[in-house]
């Protein structure tokens, strides 16, 4: 019933989704002060329990202010001299890239169809969700997609994170520098009754053995699917 492979026909029958999959949305109260209405459909983890139900919830409530800001305080998204809303739609994904095409394909072209989609959490789920839109022909924006890999797959996907190695790289030149100034014993200020680069502190905390600091750094990372 699900898996990874999208829908190759993106005007036949849409593939199905478990039982009980869940789906909402956002429209703006009103839409006859306006002359059109762009559709959003987005795919996130919308039950509770689903690994990124949290995460999902976050990412729905910002964009359910940034429609409501469009609509009710920028009145709509302007094209030339014409408004139009913005409404938004959500499939539920269950936080599974075995279900997350045949979403991507519901929120694409059931109810109406969409105009663009928003991608789902995660690089991982990312990946397929580009792979359904593609075929789809929809433009899509993954606004929480960090692996450039996912990104240049897609002639229609646009990623908005900086790439997640710079994140890491980051964290490594700024955890080598605090090192270095514990082995150059420079003085840091705020810390005068525990200084940790003290002769005994920097043994105790940095030294796994012979050496300094910086040649002793450690550092492990966990990596999210």
């Amino acid at each position: 019933v699900c898996n990874t492979t999208a829908s190759p026909n993106p005007h036949g029958v849409l593939p199905q989704l478990p039982d009980g999959t869940l789906t909402t949305s956002h429209e703006v109260a009103d839409d006859c002060h306006f002359d059109g209405v762009i559709t959003f459909g987005g795919m996130l983890s919308l039950r509770y329990g689903d690994s990124w139900f949290s995460k999902s919830q976050e990412m729905r409530k910002s964009l359910t202010i940034l429609a409501d800001q469009i609509n009710y305080v920028l009145g709509g998204i302007r094209v030339g001299s014409q408004r139009y809303a913005l409404n938004i739609k959500w499939v539920g994904d269950g936080s599974k890239v075995t279900q997350i095409a045949n979403t991507t394909a519901h929120a694409s072209r059931a109810g109406g169809g969409a105009d663009f989609l928003i991608g789902p959490y995660g690089s991982s789920m990312t990946r397929y969700a580009a792979q359904q839109a593609d075929l789809d022909g929809k433009i899509m924006i993954a606004p929480q997609a960090a692996t450039p890999s996912v990104i240049a797959s897609s002639s229609l996907t646009f990623g908005v994170l900086p790439a997640a190695i710079q994140y890491a790289r980051a964290f490594g030149r700024a955890v080598k520098a605090a090192a270095r100034l514990c082995d150059e014993k420079a003085g840091l200020s705020g810390l005068e009754r525990w200084d940790p680069c003290s002769d005994e502190n920097r043994r105790a905390r940095c030294t796994t053995g012979d050496g300094n600091c910086t040649q002793s750094l450690k550092a492990g990372f966990i990596y999210e699917q």
